[in-house]
């Protein structure tokens, strides 16, 4: 077990020149690393601790599946590298989610991190917000929404109103630098889904 662990993290060091592929890589490793886990807990007797790990396995399998179906019924057509970057790369609002707000909460309590000695980069996310790490400036973008978005106009205007009343977006006065487009999921269960669309534009 110790060489597979081994070989999993010296492959973690390879340098991707695709970000994608990537993504892909670091989730099958994690489901590698439980599952090699679980077969040593089994070999040794430790069914309870083997069956949480499959457990747990199968829980990320799952909302895996979930976000790839949520890929699937995008209008736009999808490349492998931009199939599996999008189900990293988009905000989602759910039609009748509950109303629970989380925006503030870390930055209310940050003095906990600072006495527990978080490290700097910690510090300064939760007090000034996560920097993107870009290359390079992007260049200024303005995207229009799917056709999803467009179709189901009433559901957009009305989620749009719910998330500024809960504060989790601001209402700008003027063109932001770039803008994404929106998308809308509609399930089998005819639950909607605002989706916004932070692929880059092929």
């Amino acid at each position: 077990m110790k060489s597979q662990v081994k070989k999993l993290k010296s492959d973690s060091q390879y340098k991707w020149r695709s970000e994608g592929n990537k993504i892909q890589f670091n989730y099958n490793t994690e489901n590698l690393e439980d599952l090699t886990q679980a077969i040593w807990a089994i070999d040794n007797g430790k069914v309870d601790y083997a069956r949480d790990i499959v457990a747990s396995c199968t829980d990320r399998l799952k909302h895996r599946n979930k976000l790839i179906k949520i890929a699937d019924t995008s209008t736009v057509s999808l490349d492998n590298e931009s199939a599996q970057n999008f189900t990293h790369d988009y905000y989602e609002y759910e039609q009748d989610g509950t109303d629970i707000i989380v925006k503030g909460r870390l930055k209310e309590n940050i003095q906990f991190w600072i006495d527990i000695g978080a490290y700097d980069y910690i510090i300064d996310t939760i007090r000034d917000g996560y920097k993107i790490p870009f290359y390079s400036i992007p260049p200024s973008t303005y995207l229009f929404n799917n056709l999803s978005a467009l179709k189901n106009s009433d559901f957009v205007h009305t989620a749009i109103q719910d998330l500024l009343h809960r504060g989790l977006i601001v209402q700008c006065d003027q063109r932001p630098f770039v803008v994404n487009p929106l998308t809308v999921s509609v399930q089998s269960n005819l639950k909607k889904r605002l989706i916004l669309d932070l692929r880059i534009s092929k």
